[in-house]
């Protein structure tokens, strides 16, 4: 589903432009649709698994010169008479996914199939492709079927398997969520699901499942024919998915829109001459992340402006996991059109995807818009996401310690931390390349200890090191403090109800009140001793050093430069400002940024916010991807 994340494959990479040499590997991409990972969507295919994942590798966090290959669904163009650029061999499918009935364009000839079942056309035709390719010239084959995407059609030898397999009751299945809980259209009745639609829910769960029995029968015959021509010991395979999916789970029926890990993992498996057999691999990859794979393998060079990353360090030097920050990113599709007069909801709404099957509960928004940022290392797996509604809501999990995304900690997160994901979610919407592979500097806060809990340390979590200033501000006490393991550029200003470290506000406090206490007596002593200067001179003006009347803000008199993120503090929106010739940032009142400087909160918006300006119809009013 092209529209769900902002990944792009850029398979057309490997167009002839120079001559491979002798060695050159061959390529087998395999590309479902709608397959999770999360729900066990890899467990009905036994093949798969025997001759992929114990082969060669599993990742768990999920042409030059070359004869060229592509069956299958193909989002670019749905109904294209021609061939695109770069492919010899070319079978797209016209339209969405669907199992009979369809029109496949056929290396330009547009061919109407009606009882022959779409995988298994698509099998035979990257089979017979294997089997005519000419010895030493290097392929890149690559088959997209339809399976296990809606409406999960079988083909008649699988349609009576797993009659007792039921959706997975995870922990957040079927789980209410109120509303500071999840963004808004998680919320929407009936929740929870009744029983007729759980059920409805099993029946679907078991039909994704067989549908994805002939695509294990396609990747045994592809392995296979590879194996009877000798070309396998060169040849890599790459199985993977566009997407996840979701059943049941926050009492949503079944989708793929939603930020949580049930519709962005996928299973992510490669086999290949280089490949040690049953790796498993923990470090994070990305479908951006195939192109330039493919490329190193075939020795050729990868260009600058290619988003990803080479998935093969990962492999060979699997020590520890490699930090990362991943965007993901939706763009809600409902519009007027996708209204559906069966259900109780106003046009006006733009939703979409709202059926009587599922109790009207809708799967899709104009404003079910979000971009996200999610973040690894090997002591941290957290997510972090702004939705694009009117509340600018927010969520964020700590995946280590909250795997099935029940608590969201975004409202419990420092301000500086927010600000500093916010701005990586920037970052990464517009970085090109290299640029985007970069170690982040920040680590998500988790949610700090109740006060009576005592101070308590936690792996992934800001930790105070030193508190370094005081201040007033509204009548509230904030510190000034330098981070463990971060630069003095990291330093911030954090409000005491924030912080879990009362040994050192007591030592800093301490230490304070005995410097005001010292310079009061200096001061005392001074005015008792004769004075030495003329009694007209101007006295001395002493330093402050309790840190209340500390200029912040608009009071510092600078001049703005930036909004670098936005952040709620105590019930009002702040922004995080940057100011000319100054290095450190501070938290301003968003109604006094308004008055101040108008056009640097608009370029904040305009550079943050996407806005609904569009409401052409799809193609098709079922042919969502």
């Amino acid at each position: 589903m092209e529209s769900l994340l902002r990944i792009s494959l850029v398979i057309l990479a490997f167009a002839c432009v120079v001559q491979a040499e002798e060695s050159a590997p061959n390529f087998v991409i395999i590309l479902t649709d709608d397959q999770d990972v999360v729900l066990n969507g890899l467990n009905p295919m036994i093949q798969t698994q025997q001759l992929i994942a114990n082969r060669g590798a599993t990742f768990l966090n999920a042409q030059a010169g070359y004869r060229t290959f592509y069956a299958g669904k193909y989002l670019n163009e749905y109904y294209s008479k021609e061939v695109p650029p770069g492919w010899n061999d070319w079978h797209g499918l016209h339209g969405n996914s669907k199992y009979y009935n369809y029109t496949l364009n056929e290396n330009g000839q547009i061919v109407t199939f009606s009882d022959e079942y779409l995988t298994d056309v698509l099998s035979n035709r990257t089979v017979d492709f294997l089997a005519n390719v000419q010895l030493g010239v290097p392929f890149f084959a690559m088959v997209a079927p339809p399976a296990p995407h809606a409406p999960y059609t079988a083909a008649e030898r699988h349609k009576d398997t797993f009659p007792d397999v039921m959706a997975p009751r995870t922990k957040n299945y079927n789980l209410p969520c109120g509303p500071l809980e999840k963004h808004w259209l998680l919320t929407m009745p009936p929740t929870p699901l009744p029983a007729d639609i759980l059920a409805s829910i099993d029946v679907s769960y078991r039909k994704r499942w067989q549908s994805l029995l002939a695509v294990d029968e396609m990747v045994e015959s592809i392995v296979n024919m590879l194996d009877n021509r000798k070309l396998l010991t060169n040849t890599y395979i790459i199985y993977t998915s566009d997407n996840g999916y979701h059943m049941g789970q926050f009492g949503l029926p079944y989708d793929k829109r939603q930020p949580y890990e049930t519709d962005i993992r996928v299973p992510f498996l490669m086999t290949g001459p280089t490949i040690p057999p049953k790796t498993l691999v923990s470090s994070p990859v990305t479908l951006i992340d195939i192109a330039p794979t493919v490329l190193e393998l075939a020795g050729l060079q990868v260009p600058a402006q290619t988003d990803g990353a080479s998935v093969l360090n990962k492999l060979y030097h699997m020590t520890q996991i490699e930090e990362r920050q991943i965007l993901i990113e939706y763009w809600g599709e409902g519009t007027l059109e996708t209204y559906n007069p069966e259900c109780p909801w106003q046009k006006k709404d733009k939703l979409m995807l709202c059926s009587l099957d599922a109790g009207c509960h809708c799967q899709d928004a104009w404003n079910n818009t979000y971009s996200c940022v999610r973040h690894l290392a090997d002591d941290l797996d957290m997510i972090y996401c702004q939705f694009k509604d009117n509340e600018h809501f927010i969520e964020a999990y700590d995946l280590t310690n909250d795997m099935y995304q029940i608590e969201n900690i975004a409202y419990d997160m420092l301000p500086s931390v927010r600000a500093k994901y916010d701005l990586a979610i920037t970052n990464l919407t517009e970085c090109v390349g290299a640029t985007c592979i970069i170690k982040p500097e920040a680590v998500m806060s988790k949610k700090a200890p109740a006060k009576n809990e005592g101070p308590v340390e936690q792996e992934g979590e800001f930790s105070v090191e030193k508190i370094l200033d005081r201040r007033v501000v509204n009548g509230k006490v904030e510190y000034y403090l330098k981070w463990k393991g971060y630069s003095s550029s990291d330093n911030t200003w954090e409000p005491e109800e924030n912080l879990d470290c009362p040994d050192l506000i007591q030592a800093y406090e301490e230490t304070r009140k005995k410097k005001e206490k010292e310079a009061k007596e200096e001061g005392s002593s001074k005015k008792g001793r004769k004075s030495t200067t003329d009694d007209k001179a101007p006295a001395a003006k002493r330093k402050s050093t309790g840190g209340e009347d500390k200029k912040i803000g608009f009071d510092r008199g600078l001049e703005p430069e930036e909004i670098l993120g936005a952040t709620d503090h105590n019930g009002q929106l702040m922004f995080l400002m940057k100011w000319k010739d100054a290095a450190n940032a501070d938290l301003v009142p968003a109604k006094q940024a308004n008055v101040k400087c108008p056009q640097v909160v608009i370029k904040f918006y305009e550079s943050r916010l996407t806005w609904q300006t569009s409401e052409k119809k799809n193609d098709a009013k079922d042919d969502y991807a």
